[in-house]
């Protein structure tokens, strides 16, 4: 890294509750109810009214100072330009042409990039309300001026009870004279396998290079009950990396098994391993749960590890597990994550809330306060773990 730290305030697991970190993706901007017809010149000088009116009601992220950032001085500011542009950017996802992340971003690059990803998003944000979970705050210095690197995580809720998170979001500001602004955004997308259907397994065929019949017939083969059918399995997603050993070419298959009683869980996936070269098969696995999601991590050697998270409800009560596995002597086995091995002893329940590259621990399953959560555990390549930060 180019800039050197002068001064750390590592702020870790501060739920934003107030209105500055909260949003909604529905709360769409004004529109009139009824279109007239309008000139070419009225049309015009109606649009330049508007952005003379957007101009003005832009917010000035203004600075404490005319350079340079302060924690406590810019803390307020800092977070809330990221908040807004992340807002401004769900928007977006939804009407694309009426996104302005110009009074956020004054680099011309930064802000032709973000625009553009608008319409070649992969992560599913969820309609509703939504709070921004700051995971840290930094100052930075590179010798000449001032970066704030600030990191969180989107908060999801459908008003109904259920929460989901988005992938780590990494922000860089700096002060441009007195006025506060994003030189950087980082996106992690977060790698769950996320479920489908059968049109789109269709589609997808030929961009996963994958013989869908062959490997449907291998699971019938491997499949713990009898009574399964072909017609009960789709594909939701193929991941390519290297699994079993370094610079290995293979695929993660993640399919959905349908039609499950619920003794078999309602959410019940399969992941096979297959070489992408000789499509021999080199290890498989069943995830039975009512809820279930399977994500992958690197390690620094490039192997990607395989993390379940399955949930089983039971009389209206969820119960939630959570296992890492590596490939190795052609089937899954388990890695230990210490921190969450210490917690089963307890016979207490857990949450786990998985992101692009660490777990949330909470003991709700609906977690809404900085109180509710019980530990950040994040990815670490080079040790190949999850682990615990107590700062």
């Amino acid at each position: 890294c180019f800039m050197k730290k002068t001064f750390v305030t590592m702020i870790t697991g501060l739920l934003c509750t107030s209105l500055l970190a909260c949003g909604n993706v529905n709360s769409d901007k004004p529109t009139t109810q009824e279109e007239v017809p309008v000139s070419q010149f009225d049309l015009q000088e109606n649009d330049e009214q508007k952005e003379q009116k957007k101009s003005e009601e832009a917010k000035d992220y203004l600075a404490q100072k005319e350079s340079g950032l302060s924690v406590v001085g810019d803390y307020d500011n800092c977070i809330g330009i990221c908040v807004d542009a992340l807002q401004e950017f769900y928007h977006g996802l939804k009407q694309p042409e009426t996104v302005d992340l110009s009074p956020y971003i004054t680099n011309s690059n930064l802000n032709e990039y973000i625009t553009y990803s608008l319409n070649h998003y992969m992560e599913y944000c969820p309609d509703g309300d939504w709070r921004f979970y700051l995971t840290s705050f930094e100052l930075l210095n590179d010798g000449q001026k001032d970066f704030a690197c600030i990191k969180g995580i989107p908060i999801f809720g459908d008003g109904a009870g259920s929460t989901s998170y988005c992938g780590e979001k990494t922000f860089v500001l700096s002060n441009e004279s007195g006025r506060i602004v994003i030189q950087d955004w980082v996106d992690a997308i977060r790698t769950a396998a996320q479920p489908s259907d059968k049109e789109s397994e269709q589609n997808n065929e030929d961009e996963w290079s994958v013989d869908v019949e062959q490997v449907k017939q291998y699971i019938l083969e491997h499949y713990e009950e009898t009574d399964l059918k072909k017609g009960d399995i789709v594909i939701d997603s193929v991941l390519t990396g290297s699994f079993s050993a370094e610079n290995a070419e293979e695929k993660l298959i993640i399919c959905s098994i349908l039609s499950r009683p619920h003794v078999a869980g309602l959410d019940t996936k399969v992941g096979v391993v297959q070489d992408t070269n000789t499509s021999e098969y080199i290890a498989y696995k069943e995830f039975h749960g009512d809820k279930c999601s399977v994500y992958t991590f690197k390690n620094a050697n490039g192997v990607m590890l395989i993390l379940s998270a399955t949930s089983a409800i039971n009389q209206g009560i969820e119960t939630q597990s959570i296992n890492l596995y590596k490939i190795a002597d052609g089937e899954y086995k388990k890695v230990p994550i210490p921190f969450i091995d210490e917690l089963k002893k307890t016979n207490m329940s857990y949450f786990y809330f998985v992101t692009q590259d660490s777990i949330i621990v909470s003991q709700v399953n609906d977690m809404n306060m900085v109180d509710e959560v019980s530990a950040i555990l994040r990815w670490n390549p080079e040790s190949n773990e999850f682990e615990y930060n107590k700062g």
